[in-house]
């Protein structure tokens, strides 16, 4: 399971589902209505997965992994009512843990991009350099260069996961003009604008740092 998919399942999915009782008949005056029992569906094995996973990102699940275990074994031979009441309580205490390891997954990402991103600002330096020395016009990436700089320093100015990851798009950008930039200018192109930089060279730009955890 890959990061993207990992956050997906923690925001949204509840990890012991439960059906709504079905109603076998439409209710009327004087008619008794006919109720199937529900079907309890505790999908541990998803839970499990998903809990192998944060594991394997250092995130500790000793506390949600003990209670989700104990559930397990309660659901063993218990009624429906019981084992709704178990699916509810295994639910709240997901929903309390999900909030806690959803905020140190955005972490770990924003940081682990935040390190990619100063790999290519030196490799972009080294570029630069080299484009000097051809007698190319370095304009559009010494100002990419500054300004990834600066989005790096207001990154490590601040405590904030969100702040930080505003920067990192931002330096994902400036990325991406760099690389159209430097293209244009070997190609002894006219120097590209920010309007040209169309939502797939945007996507192109920033998919390396998604699958950098995949």
């Amino acid at each position: 399971m890959n990061w993207k998919a990992l956050m997906l399942v923690l925001l949204f999915a509840a990890p012991i589902a439960f059906a709504v009782p079905v109603w076998k008949a439409t209710p009327a005056k004087n008619v008794a209505i006919a109720v199937k029992p529900a079907a309890v569906q505790p999908g541990f094995d998803k839970v499990y997965s998903v809990l192998d996973n944060l594991e394997s990102r250092n995130i500790s699940t000793a506390e949600i992994r003990a209670i989700v275990q104990a559930g397990e074994a309660n659901m063993t031979n218990a009624t429906r009512a019981t084992k709704i009441g178990i699916a509810r309580e295994i639910n709240e205490k997901w929903r309390d843990f999900r909030k806690g390891a959803l905020k140190t997954v955005v972490e770990q990402k924003t940081d682990e991009g935040m390190t990619r991103a100063r790999k290519a600002l030196e490799q972009l330096k080294t570029i630069r350099a080299k484009m000097v020395e051809k007698g190319l016009n370095t304009k559009g990436v010494d100002n990419a260069i500054s300004r990834i700089e600066r989005n790096i320093a207001r990154a490590d100015a601040t405590q904030s996961a969100v702040k930080k990851l505003a920067e990192l798009k931002r330096i994902q950008w400036e990325l991406q003009y760099a690389k159209t930039y430097i293209k244009r200018m070997l190609n002894r192109q006219e120097a590209p604008t920010y309007r040209e930089l169309g939502q797939a060279e945007v996507d192109a730009a920033v998919q390396p740092f998604a699958d950098s955890a995949s």
